[in-house]
């Protein structure tokens, strides 16, 4: 056995991301069990049959053995399936284009080795749950509030960012440049009324309360999406890819 081989490591991951790496190779990004997010070199990915297969799908849950590197790439030499794996095509585009939307938030507000172990157990906890329900709006938005929470970007729900009042009867209006509610918009004179959220609604949804299905919970939605734009500083297609398909 090689040096390289005796120092590889093996864990389970989720592919996140997928680069071209010459006619044959690619480049993995790659969520870890560990909290880690870190790109695998895949080399003959493409055409190795014996090694790889057909399992480098976007969004799968594998076990990889790989060789990490200080220096470089780290280098992927074999994987095993999962039995939390699941895979959805174009009869599921709703997840499909969640799973999208969600891997681009990570690849882009992630730096590569940071330690978020909280994101590996949400994505494979939602991975399982999939393989027996549909994914709802309300769970979309309880797992981006995670997200945003877990990356140092919660959302500031629990009072007015105008008056810092906190009158949760009333109808708030989400500020998607600097995450926060407005209760204060019809005195300041702008805000569309068709986008006005039930405050408590919000609160309750925040904290993990299941919420029946409400017209409003697409506008929060893409209130959402609007504000990981902010954060990004770029359009997000995936995110406009996800509210089409819904």
């Amino acid at each position: 056995m090689s040096s390289a081989r005796q120092h590889e490591s093996q864990q389970s991951g989720i592919i996140l991301k997928k680069t071209a790496y010459g006619d044959a190779d690619e480049i993995l990004t790659v969520l870890f069990a560990d909290g880690q997010v870190a790109r695998l070199f895949a080399p003959k990915a493409k055409k190795s049959k014996k090694r790889f297969g057909n399992s480098l799908d976007l969004f799968t849950e594998l076990q990889f053995f790989y060789v990490p590197k200080l220096d470089g790439l780290w280098r992927l030499h074999q994987i095993q399936t999962s039995e939390r794996s699941i895979h959805h095509g174009q009869d599921h585009l709703e997840v499909y284009g969640f799973y999208h939307y969600l891997s681009e938030l990570i690849v882009d507000l992630v730096a590569e080795f940071d330690v978020h172990l909280e994101l590996f157990d949400l994505w494979s906890d939602l991975n399982f749950k999939l393989k027996s329900q549909n994914l709802e709006l309300s769970q979309m938005i309880q797992i981006l509030l995670h997200v945003f929470r877990a990356l140092g970007y919660e959302p500031q729900l629990n009072e007015c960012s105008v008056c810092q009042g906190r009158h949760y009867q009333s109808g708030v209006l989400f500020d998607s440049i600097r995450g926060a509610v407005r209760c204060c918009f019809r005195v300041i004179g702008n805000g569309d009324q068709n986008d006005v959220l039930p405050w408590q609604s919000l609160i309750d949804l925040s904290q993990g309360q299941a919420i029946s299905e409400e017209p409003w919970q697409r506008v929060f939605l893409q209130n959402l999406i609007r504000f990981s734009e902010s954060i990004r500083q770029k359009k997000s297609l995936s995110g406009d890819f996800l509210m089409t398909v819904l």
